[in-house]
């Protein structure tokens, strides 16, 4: 049986990690390509990521970034196979990788290079075994002119936000019109909320889009971790703004829930070059039983988020809060 191949390139997180550099001369004594980055926003064409089969950082009490920059890889191409290495077994940095950045592999430094080797040809096996369905359908897709009009067709009218990977706003008026159907016929309650980031404008003033674009994703990100099975669907709205769906919810059940998610996102420092960035949100809340139409609804919440903002910003208020 053909041994696999190790990997032709690895994305790979800078470290000042006293192994960093014992690592880099023993993956270019195996003439592998390094990519070395801090943080994924450096990158200058995105493109580069659908060559690359796995992703690597060293992880320790000292630096853990390089969990944060796991999970930029995650967001950006979920394909991508990430692995940590670790120069000693700390449980709290190994679940905040598994929970965070949903790590594939796991290595504790120092460890010898055949083994190092053998996981990298697993994670190259695991990339190809995960994309070829793909790979077969683009093949299939460039025989004809008009497979690919449909395979383009198709790209466009995904469920899925590319860079967020929240669901669209398309999704979000099937999800809240199926929602309501059901809300109607049933009497099954369900509130929505709408979320918008404060200041945002300045974040991108400052620090570039491609700051922007890291606190769009780790916004997202806790929107993702936090749902509740069954409960809450979230989206990308549109620009800085999101939207929250949460079925069996009233209005007051739907605020606490925000107020969670706005201290999570508080306390989250999205990290690009040398600079934390900190940001807020406002959030306006309605729930199905104060609105005769999926459109009032919205328009509702909207009204909320806006009087949210005027009133000071960083805060959620709800529709049948007085003067909203």
């Amino acid at each position: 049986m053909k041994q696999t191949a190790l990997p032709h390139t690895i994305l790979l997180h800078r470290s000042e990690n006293p192994y960093y550099s014992q690592l880099k001369r023993l993956l270019e004594s195996w003439d592998i390509e390094l990519i070395e980055v801090s943080v994924l926003a450096e990158l200058k064409d995105k493109a580069v990521l659908d060559s690359i089969h796995l992703a690597l950082a060293i992880v320790d009490k000292k630096d853990v970034s390089g969990i944060d920059f796991l999970r930029s890889v995650m967001y950006s191409n979920t394909w991508i196979q990430r692995m940590m290495l670790m120069s000693e077994i700390d449980l709290e940095i190994y679940e905040r990788a598994v929970n965070k950045a949903h790590i594939n592999y796991m290595l504790k430094i120092p460890f010898p290079g055949t083994k190092l080797q053998t996981y990298f040809r697993k994670a190259v096996r695991r990339y190809e075994s995960i994309t070829k369905p793909f790979a077969k359908f683009d093949a299939l897709s460039s025989v004809t002119e008009e497979l690919l009009v449909e395979n383009e067709k198709f790209r466009m009218e995904a469920t899925l936000d590319p860079m967020t990977k929240l669901m669209n706003r398309r999704s979000f008026n099937k999800i809240l019109e199926r929602i309501w159907q059901r809300y109607r016929k049933k009497g099954i309650p369900f509130s929505i909320a709408l979320l918008d980031i404060d200041h945002f404008k300045v974040v991108n003033d400052s620090y570039g889009h491609q700051a922007g674009d890291l606190v769009l994703q780790d916004i997202a990100g806790i929107l993702i971790d936090n749902q509740r099975l069954g409960i809450d669907y979230s989206f990308r709205y549109g620009g800085e703004e999101f939207v929250v769906l949460s079925s069996n919810t009233n209005g007051n059940e739907m605020a606490l829930y925000l107020e969670r998610l706005l201290h999570l996102v508080k306390e989250t420092k999205t990290l690009y070059k040398d600079a934390e960035i900190s940001v807020t949100f406002s959030a306006g809340v309605c729930e199905a039983s104060q609105s005769e139409s999926p459109e009032a609804l919205i328009e509702k919440a909207d009204s909320a988020m806006y009087r949210a903002k005027e009133d000071g910003r960083c805060r959620v208020l709800k529709c049948s809060d007085k003067n909203v």
